[in-house]
C-alpha cells in the first residue's frame, strides 16, 4: 500500500500519529487508514498485534483528553465544539439524547457514529462518569472500532491482490484528488454554515432583550416563559426563571398540550448564540404559535444581570 506513503514510510509512528489525531477531532478519515493498515499487515509489512495496541493507546489517549477536558470545564466545552460545527445545536442535542439514553455504554459505538466520536469523551467527563467505567466501556468500544477495519483490510488484500496495482496508478493523481475533495466539502459546509447562521440572525433580531422580559414580568404581562434546555443542561444547573415552563428542546411534539400556542411565548436556553431556543421558536412557528421569540442572551445572561432564579429538584446526572 505505498499509495499512503506516510504509512509506508513512518510505519507504525504514522499509524498512531494518524489515529491519535483523528481521535483528537482532526479533520481526518480514520476508517480508510485503518483499512489500508489491514492490507499493509497482510502483505508483511506490518505486524497485527503491535497495530492493534498501537490504535488502542492512541485512540483511548485522545479520549482521555476530551474526558478530562468535559470534567474540568463541563458544558462549555460542548458549548466551544457547538461553535465551529456547522449546525451544532442539532448535532449536541442528537448526541445528549443517545447519552441520556444509554450513558456510558455510549461510548462502546461512538467511534462509528460522525459527531458523537468526537462528543462522547467529553460529555462522558461533563455527566461524572468514573474513570474506572469510562476506561472499560472507552476501551472496549475503541478495540471494535480499530480491529474491524484492520481485518477488514487485510481480507480485501487476500481477495484482490490487483487492487494494490491500481491503486498504484493513480497515485501520482491522489493528492490533487484528495485536495479537491477537501475543497469541495469544506465549500459545501461553508455554504450550509452561512445559511443556518443567516436564519438564526433573522429570528435573533426580532428576539426579546433581557431588560424587555424583566419589564414584561414587573408588569405582569400575561407571557409564558418556555425552559427549552436540554435535560443533561438542565441537570446541571437546576434553576428556571421565574414562572418558566419546563420543557425540554426534545419534547415539544410530546408535551404540546401543555404550550399555550395562542399566548405570547418567548423560550430561552443557555447555549451558545440562543441556537436551541432559534430552531424551538421556529418549530413553534411550524406549529400555529401566534406570538414566540427567543430571549436574547437566555439563563446565562439573566444570571449574569443579577436577576432570581428558582431551584428546582432534580436527580443528580451522574446517578
Amino acid at each position: 500500500m505505498d499509495h499512503l506513503p506516510f504509512l509506508s514510510d513512518l510505519g507504525y509512528l504514522g499509524l498512531f500519529l494518524w489515529i491519535f489525531g483523528e481521535q483528537l477531532g482532526l479533520p481526518i478519515p480514520g476508517l480508510p487508514v485503518l483499512i489500508a493498515a489491514g492490507s499493509i499487515i497482510s502483505a508483511g509489512r506490518l505486524g497485527l498485534a503491535p497495530c492493534i495496541a498501537l490504535v488502542l493507546v492512541a485512540s483511548v489517549a485522545a479520549d482521555l483528553i476530551w474526558y478530562y477536558i468535559g470534567r474540568a470545564k463541563g458544558v462549555h466545552i460542548l458549548h466551544f465544539i457547538c461553535r465551529i460545527s456547522w449546525k451544532p445545536n442539532t448535532c449536541i442535542a442528537t448526541t445528549k439524547g443517545v447519552f441520556m439514553r444509554f450513558g456510558a455504554q455510549t461510548l462502546l459505538f461512538a467511534k462509528f457514529v460522525p459527531g458523537l466520536n468526537t462528543l462522547a469523551p467529553p460529555l462522558a467527563g461533563t455527566a461524572g462518569v468514573s474513570l474506572r467505567r469510562f476506561l472499560v466501556y472507552d476501551t472496549i468500544g475503541a478495540a471494535i472500532w480499530g480491529i474491524l477495519p484492520i481485518l477488514a483490510g487485510m481480507g480485501l488484500h487476500r481477495m484482490i491482490p490487483s487492487t494494490a496495482a491500481l491503486v498504484a496508478d493513480l497515485r501520482d493523481h491522489l493528492p490533487a484528488i484528495g485536495i479537491g475533495l477537501v475543497l469541495a466539502f469544506v465549500g459545501w459546509r461553508f455554504v450550509r454554515r452561512r445559511i443556518y447562521l443567516r436564519s438564526l440572525h433573522n429570528e435573533l433580531e426580532r428576539g426579546v432583550t433581557i431588560d424587555e422580559l424583566r419589564e414584561m414580568i414587573d408588569r405582569g404581562d400575561d407571557v409564558v416563559l418556555l425552559d427549552i434546555r436540554h435535560p443533561i443542561n438542565f441537570r446541571l444547573r437546576p434553576v428556571l426563571i421565574p414562572q418558566a415552563l419546563r420543557i425540554g428542546y426534545n419534547e415539544i411534539e410530546s408535551r404540546l398540550p401543555e404550550i399555550p400556542l395562542d399566548k405570547p411565548l418567548i423560550a430561552y436556553c443557555d447555549c451558545p448564540g440562543d441556537q436551541a431556543s432559534v430552531l424551538f421558536v421556529q418549530a413553534l412557528q411550524r406549529l400555529g404559535a401566534k406570538s414566540v421569540r427567543v430571549l436574547k442572551g437566555g439563563l446565562e445572561e439573566w444570571e449574569r444581570r443579577g436577576y432570581e432564579t428558582v431551584a428546582v429538584a432534580e436527580p443528580s446526572l451522574a446517578a
